[in-house]
């Protein structure tokens, strides 16, 4: 009777509490509520470490669903593109651009969870790829720059991190990021599922179009990279 006075009863949390909570912390609330839904996060989560990769994941989940849906309702055919043949209405391509660029901040800050987010999609690559051809060319350098944090790891094309290596050495540690290089093992499987997903003429377009026409040196740096 002792032993189970003083016996810990270990909560559990079904999905729903998850979904919820993390809905929560996408909408703008008040500062203090929105530090009450963290606590609650946090403690369901039972870690850092795993508050921060669930949030991620669904914040993700929920930005790209919103970007695949107005290119579905644009009717941009993925599979076969035709360089710059999609022109959005303004309002939707600066909505467009809003979501990809909060995904990019993750993937830029946080490598690791957009890895895993596309480990467990195998379908987000392949539309990058596709998307990344047949919209507007402003939209393809942060288009590209997710696909290189989930194929190559980092953020920087080659020739970038090669001239920043000597001043990298000079920055303090505590403002580097922790996963910012991504993983290595999820770098190599997300190219092997990309290179079986895609079709070498899609291939052939994105490497015309993005290493061998492009007028700006960063976007062909990228697909350097990515190549």
């Amino acid at each position: 009777a002792e032993s189970n006075k003083s016996a810990t009863v270990v909560p559990s949390f079904e999905q729903a509490w998850f979904t919820v909570l993390a809905d929560y912390m996408m909408i703008h609330q008040p500062q203090f509520v929105r530090r009450q839904v963290r606590k609650v996060l946090l403690y369901v989560c039972g870690s850092k470490d795993k508050y921060r990769q669930l949030r991620d994941l669904h914040n993700l989940e929920t930005h790209m669903g919103q970007v695949r849906d107005m290119c579905d309702k644009a009717s941009i055919n993925l599979t076969v593109p035709t360089p710059g043949s999609v022109i959005l209405p303004y309002d939707m391509l600066i909505n467009l651009m809003e979501h990809l660029k909060a995904c990019s901040e993750m993937a830029s800050s946080r490598t690791v969870n957009w890895q895993l987010f596309c480990a467990q999609d195998d379908t987000v690559l392949p539309f990058l790829v596709g998307a990344s051809i047949a919209l507007d060319e402003g939209v393809a350098p942060v288009l590209l720059q997710l696909l290189q944090c989930a194929l190559c790891g980092g953020t920087k094309p080659v020739r970038e991190k090669e001239e920043s290596k000597a001043t990298t050495s000079k920055k303090d540690k505590s403002d580097e990021k922790d996963d910012i290089d991504g993983d290595e093992s999820l770098c190599h499987q997300l190219v092997q599922a990309v290179c079986k997903s895609i079709s070498r003429e899609l291939l052939t377009k994105f490497i015309r179009c993005f290493l061998l026409e492009s007028n700006s040196t960063s976007v062909r740096w990228q697909a350097h990279a990515l190549v």
